[in-house]
């Protein structure tokens, strides 16, 4: 069957939630993805929960560094574009 972006990133979004990424730093990737997309999609509800569970994610042994840096910088973008400077400023510190 044919699938438009929105319904693949759902059923990818719902495989990250369901655990079956065995791999932390597999689903880092997954939500790095998730997280761009849904922010470049408008959804910024969905982008700032994919990249907060991409920050803890990236804090378990074994996670490349990277993914952390790449988490904060897009909280921050999320938050900055919805008016939380403050909050935006600390994770942009962050990243």
């Amino acid at each position: 069957p044919d699938f438009t972006v929105r319904e693949m990133l759902g059923e990818l979004a719902k495989i990250a939630d369901s655990g079956e990424l065995k791999s932390a730093e597999v689903e880092c990737s997954v939500r790095d993805m998730l997280s761009y997309f849904a922010l470049e999609l408008g959804n910024f509800e969905q982008a700032r929960t994919h990249a907060t569970k991409g920050v803890e994610l990236a804090r378990q042994p074994g996670v490349e560094p990277q993914h952390a840096a790449t988490f904060h910088a897009r909280l921050g973008r999320v938050l900055k574009d919805g008016g939380h400077r403050q909050k935006a400023l600390e994770h942009f510190h962050q990243s």
